[in-house]
C-alpha cells in the first residue's frame, strides 16, 4: 500500500496524500462520492445506517471538524440523474442542506 493512504480506525475511510512523517495537517479536503452520500444520510437517517458507517462518518465528522470540505463535484455526481440528463436539483438542495447544516451549533 502506498505511504500516502492513511485509514480510519475503522478501515473505512481513506486520507489520500496524507503523510504520517510530515508535520502538518490539511486544511481541505476533497470528498469522493460515496463520503458525500454517507454525511448526507448521516445527517437524514442515521439509524438507518449500519454501525461500522455510522460510527466511521460520526469519527470522521468529529476529526475533521476545523477542515474545510470540499464536496462540490461528489454531489453532482452523486445528484446526476440519467433520465434528466442532468442534475437533480431536488437532491442537490437535499445534500447541500445537509452539509450545510451538519456543523451548525
Amino acid at each position: 500500500m502506498s505511504k500516502n493512504i492513511i485509514f480510519d480506525k475503522y478501515g473505512y475511510y481513506a486520507y489520500i496524500g496524507v503523510f504520517k512523517e510530515k508535520d502538518y495537517e490539511c486544511s481541505s479536503l476533497i470528498l469522493d462520492t460515496n463520503t458525500a452520500i454517507n454525511v448526507e444520510n448521516f445527517y437524514y437517517k442515521p439509524n438507518k445506517m449500519d454501525e461500522r458507517k455510522r460510527k466511521a462518518t460520526l469519527d470522521f465528522l468529529s476529526d475533521n471538524i476545523s477542515i474545510d470540505f470540499v464536496p462540490g463535484l461528489a454531489m453532482e455526481e452523486a445528484c446526476w440523474d440519467f433520465s434528466l440528463k442532468g442534475i437533480n436539483q431536488q437532491q442537490l438542495k437535499k445534500m447541500e442542506n445537509a452539509f450545510n447544516n451538519i456543523y451548525i451549533e
